[in-house]
């Protein structure tokens, strides 16, 4: 058995070592200490678990160590040259690796030392230093070894000795006369049994931990996998005889073989066994036939809708009051942790993990469906009779007040925390009529508690839909938010809500109904640069003339010529605006645009350089402006032309507002950056992409209009 053992070792080792994992499938890691991979990746297997199967714990050429689904990958056999190249690529990685914990797993010296030993051991392998393995034995041997009398199989031990019982007396004459027979007969079943293709394949640990351990408990009843090769020749009488054969071909797969054998009805009759052999037999036979023929595991697909797993988030939601987001944050913890404390609940969280790998949105199925949706109808026509009874009575109610600030903080708190399809559902339902309604509704409020809950409202919506925004710009809404504003011009709070309203209409660039700038004169500008200039007493932060200017931009989107720019002719009438311009070049050198508050829409154009596009069209607004203003401005120019590439409409407008310098400011007297800016023109000049011919346009106009400044 020595020998035996000897081969075992040496059949384990090549195997395992000349073994690696290629990755079937892409896979997102959504678990601790799990790692992602794409399709075709590559692996070292590194241990597995005996409880949980279904990952298994690899090494990737990064170095770095983690789980992996077992059915995403898949075992191949693979040269030692490139298994080695693998193993040395993997150890200077994790050399060269920072971290002294690799993903919370094993420490990084630890993990390289059994990776050297792993190479160690295949070097020795492709070196010839494994000793030669005992001839294969004769199949005479084999059944002299394997042979059992009439008797059952016992559990074998660490060597595999087989047991025989005792011959009964009784039929002692009839077994000598046929023992030669049936030594052929289990010679014959033998080799049957080893030619014949495996018939069970069950999935076992690859680790050598658990492979070693599977040795030492083998026995032929266990659903346990050995790792061995084992003939056992179970015969009885003359009346049937059973050959098992167990042979292990990997690490990870046992292939067990079985042949049943019925002797002819001659044999039979020749000389029946006695009753209590019989009984022995047939004991032995059952026995086997139920604990020898080892059934996979059924580890059928667990499938997991969509829509189920949209509904736990729901409810989780609803039970805690936590946002459609941190709701779906919630249930991956709770996966997670749960298949850390119940490793075989694997197999039936991972199809809910995956759904949650991405943000989870509602099926059309269940749009009017869900709680949210539901409180949002209830919620608009609440407020919808609301607005009716503000219609029919000609007397203030305070008492009602209660009721509708708490259906519009609600509102706004689903609006805000809600999943957005389901928002942008509601709204657009009737056609927005409940967001009409609502401005319907502000219109006719006085209060301001009620009203500030309402601008809230509108600017969640905002957020949402593009489409609320063009229902707003086109309201009466634009003007009740100025009158409000003029009519206020002291109170901070109201002035903040009010400006930031008006910011996130006019911040997409759609254009108002051309009767609502019959409001909005230059009195509302010089309102405005008032406010800049002029900060209130009690806006220490200076945060409501940051407003201010950001209002003054997202207003400016309204004018595409600068002719006709309300703002222009504002502009005109003050001799200067140091607050204003220092702010506005400020924004221009971070490269920032306050006015882009819309996430999923953004503004035609950058709104500071639109600004100061304008500002420098006409003489007497760049007045506003000092020299040393200019030359810091032609610095930024000269930053953003070099670093902006063709196809950029950035670079249009930082060569339109370069022309406007030149054209409406005393820039031939000092000439600040001419060198740099020629050399800037030369090279978009010999641009030869097609994105490149506007811009090479402007080029050409500046020459020709500045010939004294830029020669060719």
């Amino acid at each position: 058995m020595s020998d035996i053992k000897v081969k075992e070792e040496k059949f384990v080792l090549e195997n395992e070592t000349f073994e690696m994992l290629k990755a079937l499938y892409e896979f997102k890691a959504v678990y601790p200490k799990t790692i992602s991979f794409d399709e075709g990746e590559m692996f070292i297997l590194h241990q597995t678990s005996a409880r949980q199967r279904n990952w298994w714990q690899v090494v990737n050429e990064q170095g770095n160590i983690g789980f992996v689904p077992s059915n995403y990958v898949e075992k191949l056999k693979v040269e030692p040259a490139f298994l080695l190249e693998f193993l040395e690529t993997t150890i200077e990685n994790l050399k060269h690796s920072d971290e002294k914990e690799i993903n919370n797993i094993i420490s990084r010296e630890q993990l390289i030392s059994n990776l050297l030993e792993k190479k160690s051991n295949l070097e020795k392998i492709m070196s010839g230093q494994i000793d030669d393995m005992p001839e294969e034995p004769t199949p005479k041997e084999k059944r002299h070894k394997s042979k059992v009398g009439n008797g059952s199989v016992k559990h074998a031990s660490d060597d595999f000795p087989i047991e025989q019982e005792p011959q009964p007396k009784e039929g002692k004459s009839k077994h000598k006369n046929s023992k030669h027979e049936m030594n052929k007969k289990a010679m014959s079943s033998s080799v049957v049994a080893e030619i014949k293709p495996p018939t069970q394949l069950i999935q076992e640990s690859p680790s050598m931990n658990v492979l070693t351990s599977k040795l030492e408990d083998l026995s032929v009843t266990s659903p346990s996998n050995p790792d061995t090769s084992l003939v056992s020749e179970i015969s009885s009488g003359g009346t049937t005889t059973t050959t098992i054969t167990i042979t292990s071909t990997t690490d990870d797969a046992t292939i067990i073989t079985k042949d049943f054998e019925d002797d002819d009805d001659d044999d039979a009759a020749a000389g029946p066994p006695a009753p209590e052999h019989s009984s022995k037999v047939e004991k032995v036979e059952n026995s086997h036939q139920s604990s020898s023929i080892i059934q996979p595991p059924k580890h059928h697909a667990v499938i997991v809708e969509e829509q189920d797993v949209y509904q736990i988030v729901e409810s989780i939601r609803k039970s805690t009051n936590l946002s459609h987001e941190l709701s779906q944050l919630a249930l991956r913890v709770v996966i997670s942790e749960m298949e850390a404390l119940l490793p075989d609940s694997g197999k039936f969280l991972e199809p809910i993990a995956v759904h949650l790998s991405t943000p989870l949105t509602v099926p059309d199925n269940l749009l009017g469906e869900t709680h949210d949706a539901q409180r949002l109808r209830n919620l608009f026509a609440e407020l919808a009779d609301a607005k009716n009874d503000s219609e029919q009575r000609s007397w203030m109610l305070y008492e009602d007040e209660t009721d509708i600030t708490n259906y519009l903080t609600e509102l706004i708190r689903i609006l805000v925390d809600a999943d957005t399809k389901i928002c942008r559902y509601e709204m657009s339902c009737d056609a927005y009529n409940s967001v009409n309604n609502l401005v319907l509704y502000y219109q006719m409020e006085s209060r301001w508690n009620i009203r500030k809950l309402l601008l809230r409202a509108f600017k969640a919506m905002c957020l949402l839909d593009l489409t609320c925004v063009d229902i707003l710009i086109s309201s009466v809404l634009p003007l009740e938010l100025v009158q409000d504003m003029l009519s206020n011009p002291d109170n901070l709070e109201k002035l903040s809500e009010l400006s930031v309203m008006l910011i996130m209409i006019f911040s997409a660039g759609h254009k108002m109904p051309t009767a609502n700038f019959e409001h909005m004169q230059i009195n509302f500008v010089l309102f405005m640069l008032n406010l800049i200039e002029n900060p209130l007493e009690d806006d220490q932060t200076e945060f409501l003339s940051d407003v201010m200017i950001n209002l003054l931009l997202a207003f400016n989107l309204q004018f595409d010529n600068f002719h006709d720019n309300t703002i222009l002719e504002a502009m005109q009438q003050v001799k200067a605006s140091k607050s204003f311009t220092e702010k506005i070049l400020l924004l221009i050198n971070r490269e920032e645009d306050p006015v882009f508050v819309l996430k999923h829409t953004k503004p035609p154009v950058n709104s500071v350089l639109k600004m100061l596009v304008d500002l420098f069209s006409i003489p007497e607004t760049t007045t506003l402006f000092y020299t040393n203003d200019i030359k810091v401005l032609i610095d930024i120019l000269v930053r953003q032309l070099s670093d902006l590439g063709p196809g950029d409409i950035l670079r249009k407008w930082y060569l339109e507002l370069c022309r406007r310098i030149l054209r409406n400011t005393d820039y031939a007297e000092h000439q600040h950056r001419a060198l740099d800016l020629m050399k800037i023109f030369t090279r978009i000049f010999c641009e030869e992409t097609v994105e490149s011919a506007g811009d090479q346009q402007i080029v050409r106009e500046i020459s020709n209009e500045f010939p004294h400044i830029f020669k060719a």
